[in-house]
């Protein structure tokens, strides 16, 4: 990533921040305390998962996650970590690509103008191994994706999961216990 790069997420990220401040000081302000005391543990809440995003020592994909809102704009990514003591960090780069390759496979194949949910959870599956579990959420074709993600190659093998208002998919990545 170039220094323009990074300056560049510092402002998105700064400037969502601010738009998070604002909100709680106009609520503030009216003297709406359950919406400031709601909006506050909101962004708590999400910087407790950025966190855990950051303890996977996976730096290309903790970086990938945070440009997210900003190379995708029909996309919005939700994403839920539940391990706190596991290391990705040797397969940080095909993670990485993997999801880089997941997305432009949705972009290509959602309508124009249509506002595509992702949901992402990594947990503990195995013995150092970690799910990565990705449901797709506003698809007009599903089945177009399915047929996709079972002809394309990936650094780690997906496993497609039949939901009835999604298409997910899941796959396993090998972990480090961290101490």
């Amino acid at each position: 990533m170039k220094a323009e790069d990074v300056v560049q997420l510092i402002q998105h990220y700064r400037h969502d921040l601010l738009n998070h401040l604002q909100i709680i000081h106009g609520y503030a302000s009216m003297g709406n305390i359950n919406k400031v005391e709601e909006k506050v543990t909101e962004i708590i809440s999400s910087y407790d998962e950025e966190r855990k995003l950051m303890y996977l020592q996976a730096v290309e994909f903790f970086i990938w996650v945070l440009e997210f809102p900003y190379m995708y704009e029909d996309l919005r990514l939700e994403y839920d970590i539940h391990t706190e003591k596991s290391s990705i960090a040797r397969s940080d780069i095909h993670i990485t690509n993997q999801c880089k390759q997941l997305m432009r496979l949705i972009q290509d194949i959602k309508d124009e103008d249509v506002l595509v949910n992702i949901q992402l959870k990594v947990s503990n599956e195995i013995h150092h191994m970690l799910r990565f579990y990705l449901a797709v959420y506003g698809l007009e074709n599903k089945q177009q994706l399915k047929t996709q993600l079972e002809r394309t190659s990936f650094p780690f093998s997906i496993s497609l999961i039949n939901e009835a208002d999604s298409i997910a998919c899941s796959f396993l990545v090998p972990c480090d216990e961290k101490r």
